[in-house]
């Protein structure tokens, strides 16, 4: 289906965004055939390789408020041991009462955490629009 789409928007880049319940490494190695840019958030209990079989959970990697950081070229999924890809890690600061729950752990094939965090923000307003 979404192979048909594609044709429509040849003038465009086009990202491929989806939150953790579309997260998968086999959509992302899918998307990334299709010569796709994509960001597609992890859970957090997602694992990652840290070092030589060296696995680690992506809560556990030091994630905080006001934190961002870029892991690049990673291996991912402790069964599938995916690599190539990027996780763009994220947590808004907190500012005055409004601290955020949760950071985000953002699968991308994007080159920078800038953009992949640029990209995935948009997300929301498109859920604005369902509204």
């Amino acid at each position: 289906m979404i192979s048909n789409t594609l044709e429509l928007f040849n003038d465009y880049q086009i990202v491929i965004l989806g939150d953790r319940e579309f997260c998968s490494v086999k959509l992302a190695e899918w998307l990334y055939s299709l010569g796709l840019k994509f960001c597609l958030r992890l859970k957090e209990n997602e694992q990652f390789e840290l070092k030589n079989n060296l696995w680690v959970q992506l809560k556990s990697c030091g994630l905080k408020p006001g934190i961002s950081f870029f892991l690049e070229n990673v291996k991912i999924t402790k069964t599938h041991k995916v690599e190539g890809f990027s996780i763009a890690c994220k947590w808004k600061r907190s500012y005055r009462e409004s601290v955020a729950s949760e950071g985000w752990f953002i699968l991308t094939n994007m080159n920078s955490i800038e953009s992949a965090i640029t990209a995935y923000k948009k997300r929301f307003d498109i859920e604005e629009m369902f509204r």
